[in-house]
């Protein structure tokens, strides 16, 4: 289980109203942070795919999400959240910074607010 209540709290968030949000929010509850890689304007995180338990809740497309805004103080404009989906099962979790400068830590402070759309590949 994903032990960081910012990254659970915009996984939760983004997979909200998704046709396929139900086995996707059931993958949460195995995936574990593998790696955070942080750059000048976001991070990048990956995702430890568990083998035991996890084929049976995956979707049948590859899928990315998008849309979900990331407010705080921290930031000076926002970010955005990108959620990729591989194979069926969630894979990779991008932040990115509206204004190009990200912190080199997690926010603690911070709202997540819908907007924009999702895309289906």
């Amino acid at each position: 289980m994903i032990q960081s209540a910012f990254i659970r709290d915009i996984l939760y968030a983004i997979t909200e109203g998704e046709e396929a949000g139900t086995l996707l929010r059931s993958q949460l509850e195995q995936l574990t942070i593998k790696e955070i890689e942080y750059t000048q304007t976001g991070c990048f995180i990956s995702f430890e795919i568990p083998h035991k338990g996890i084929l049976e809740k995956k979707i049948n497309r590859d899928l990315i999400l998008d849309g979900l805004l990331v407010n705080s103080d921290e930031l000076e404009s926002g970010a955005e959240a990108i959620l990729y989906i591989t194979c069926g099962i969630i894979t990779d979790l991008e932040l990115w910074c509206l204004s190009g400068k990200y912190p080199q830590k997690e926010l603690t402070n911070y709202s997540l607010s819908r907007a924009g759309s999702k895309a289906v590949i």
